[in-house]
């Protein structure tokens, strides 16, 4: 659950007056000016592009309607663009490749590659690493001293085994032991994956969000940030009822089963869900690490969803 911690990065950075929603992401990595776009798509190969109509931007990354890294598209072209040692090298990278569908026209989730540009980013209009920025501006005044891209020795004897479940059962797998994500480097700082946490240290990133940008006497952001971050900002292209909406970095459910409208949160790869409920006062977080259980709308967490709102309902 990465990805609603660099938002809440980008929003700082937002109220400072640095860096706008709608600003072109070339305007900091100008690789990005010219983009093309997939038209058609054969036999796994992009055989025909045109221009991209309009420039890639915060809020399309943050709202997941870049087409940066996206659907099949980002599939294919992500068995031959690998990430680099740096976010500098793998956001040139990335400038090089083809956009899914035209920016702003619909949304498809993008994996990681939009949040690791988001994040160098970040780099450039803070000037620190993105890493040591997460430190010193979210963790750090959370003390949430057990989240990071790199554990150190201590912690790693505190990581819980990654398993993987299959037809005969729960089994072992294996991961590089100081890589939060298969596939990562070690140590690898990016926007969209690869942070290493706690419950205990998550909840209170959860309840920073529930009290609306401030815990324990440290803000981190207005309340008219996290009001956006909650806002959808979903693209209707498509006709009939959407359970979930995405915010800026969030889900924003409506309609659905068991969570009340306007609940926001995010759900992780290997399992991982939590969301936070203004009406009600609570924030709720599921933490496992089984490499194929998914998140959002995964049948243990609307299990899980399902039996905390019948406890207090």
């Amino acid at each position: 659950m990465t990805k609603p911690i660099t938002g809440v990065a980008f929003m700082q950075l937002f109220e400072k007056g640095l860096i706008d929603l709608d600003t072109p992401i070339s305007e900091y990595i100008p690789e990005f000016k010219d983009m093309r776009v997939a038209v058609r798509v054969e036999e796994e190969k992009i055989v025909e592009t045109e221009k991209a109509e309009c420039q890639i931007t915060p809020r399309m990354i943050l709202s997941h309607s870049s087409g940066l890294g996206s659907g099949n598209t980002g599939i294919i072209q992500s068995r031959y663009i690998k990430k680099c040692p740096t976010l500098a090298e793998t956001a040139f990278k990335y400038a090089d490749s083809v956009l899914d569908f035209q920016p702003g026209t619909r949304q498809a989730y993008s994996a990681t590659w939009a949040y690791d540009v988001l994040a160098r980013v970040i780099e450039i209009v803070s000037g620190k690493r993105y890493e040591d920025y997460l430190k010193e501006n979210i963790f750090e005044p959370l003390g949430m001293s057990d989240t990071t891209y790199l554990p150190d020795d201590e912690q790693l004897t505190r990581v819980v085994d990654f398993c993987r479940s299959t037809e005969s059962g729960i089994v072992s797998h294996p991961i590089t032991p100081k890589s939060g994500f298969g596939g990562f480097g070690e140590g690898w700082a990016g926007g969209g994956a690869g942070l290493f946490s706690t419950i205990s240290d998550y909840s209170k990133f959860a309840r920073m969000l529930l009290c609306e940008g401030e815990l324990d006497g440290k803000r981190l952001l207005k309340k008219t940030s996290v009001d956006l971050m909650r806002t959808n900002q979903t693209v209707n292209t498509e006709k009939g009822k959407t359970e979930t909406m995405w915010g800026l970095s969030m889900f924003v459910r409506r309609d659905s089963d068991f969570l009340p409208n306007g609940v926001f949160g995010w759900s992780g790869a290997y399992g991982m869900h939590f969301w936070v409920d203004l009406e009600r006062k609570i924030t709720c977080i599921y933490m496992v690490n089984l490499a194929n259980a998914r998140g959002s709308g995964e049948p243990a967490s609307l299990e899980f969803e399902r039996d905390v709102m019948s406890g207090i309902n």
